[in-house]
């Protein structure tokens, strides 16, 4: 999977803050992504077999791991499918 555009807050998932106009690989997904949804700041996509995964921007827990700590790249969803 791949993501381009602003990367403030590490959104892109390739471990870095650099932003990027061209598609940049998603660094440490666990499979095949087959949904996706951009929220403010950071991403979250559904892999097959039902796992979710979220990075970027976590300051009020939106990524769902149990934590506020922004994550550069994808951590799961704490209890959600899988």
């Amino acid at each position: 999977m791949q993501c381009w555009g602003i990367n403030v807050y590490s959104e892109l998932g390739d471990g870095s803050t650099t932003n990027s106009a061209t598609p940049v690989n998603v660094i440490g997904l666990s499979g095949l992504a087959t949904a996706l949804t951009a929220g403010f700041n950071h991403t979250c996509v559904v892999i097959s077999g039902g796992a979710v995964q979220c990075w970027g921007l976590n300051g009020f827990g939106q990524l769902g791991n149990g934590s506020s700590t922004n994550a550069p790249s994808p951590v799961y969803v704490v209890g959600f499918g899988g």
